[in-house]
């Protein structure tokens, strides 16, 4: 996904409070804001349908597909193949990257 997006509730409620004290104050010099919070809650509940059918569809596919995909299966193989990530350095002990060669520190050579 890597969009943050508002959750359909959130609309719902705040769509709700909006209507309640709008009508709460004066319906008809809230009008506008009545209307504003109705469209507020129309979002919600278009985003709580959709919501619902894209689930189903995702877990029709799921059921279809039997072996997983060529991709999920190379990167587990990657995952299970990683080297360290750090490394001490012997003399002054600080943390290192294990892909450099000398220390960032004291400049002492690894390899």
């Amino acid at each position: 996904m890597g969009r943050i997006s508002i959750q359909w509730y959130a609309y719902v409620i705040i769509g709700a409070v909006v209507v309640l004290a709008s009508v709460a104050i004066d319906i008809y010099k809230m009008l506008l804001f009545i209307i504003v919070g109705g469209v507020f809650i129309l979002i919600g509940l278009i985003k709580l349908l959709l919501l619902g059918v894209i689930k189903k569809q995702k877990s029709i596919v799921k059921h279809k597909s039997v072996s997983p995909p060529f991709h999920q299966a190379k990167q587990q193989h990657a995952h299970q193949q990683q080297v360290t990530k750090y490394v001490r350095c012997r003399v002054c002990s600080s943390v290192n990257y294990s892909h450099v060669d000398r220390c960032h520190k004291c400049k002492t050579r690894f390899r």
